[in-house]
């Protein structure tokens, strides 16, 4: 998996974001989200952005996405990377699941999203109100790696107790450019 477009996003947005040991559902044919299919321009972060970024959603392995993205530089220069996610639909709202393998273990970054036909949006999880579970022991995480190790049932249930706090402050706003597939 290219990390470039994740670790780019997280970057933007300003933090360090909490990686999670399990998806916050298996993957499955339903994990599928056909409404997001399609390529997708990344018009905003909060209320900068340096780089044209632009995604695009296609069918991975059974139910999952491959997901491709290409920035193009300030000075010209063109950078593309793949990723595999999927989506998840919790009480507390659909969310992307986007895998990444570190020293051979899978983890999971999760980004609430929420799209009409022309607009995508997706919030990170704010690192603060992770790092205030783990602290409080609402989550778990493992000592060495900083991982988060709770059930996803756990998650999805503090998820809701957390509400809108949950979210880092800004949003990712991105423009639809292909044709909807829903």
């Amino acid at each position: 998996m290219g990390k470039f477009a994740l670790v780019f996003l997280l970057v933007l947005l300003g933090g360090c974001y909490p990686r999670f040991e399990e998806p916050l559902t298996a993957v499955t044919a339903s994990s599928y989200d056909k409404c997001l299919a399609g390529a997708w321009r990344l018009d905003s972060i909060g209320d900068e952005q340096e780089d044209d970024l632009i995604f695009h959603f296609g069918r991975g392995e059974g139910g999952a996405f491959e997901i491709v993205t290409i920035s193009y530089s300030r000075n010209d220069e063109i950078r593309i990377e793949t990723m595999d996610g999927h989506s998840s639909s919790t009480s507390v709202g659909s969310f992307l699941n986007i895998k990444e393998v570190i020293d051979d273990k899978e983890l999971y970054t999760y980004l609430w999203y929420e799209l009409s036909n022309l607009q995508l949006v997706m919030r990170p999880i704010d690192p603060d109100v992770i790092s205030a579970a783990l602290d409080t022991g609402k989550l778990q995480a493992d000592a060495q790696s900083d991982y988060i190790t709770s059930d996803p049932s756990e998650i999805i249930a503090y998820f809701a107790q957390a509400g809108e706090d949950l979210f880092a402050e800004d949003k990712m706003l991105f423009s639809r450019i292909t044709k909807s597939r829903c």
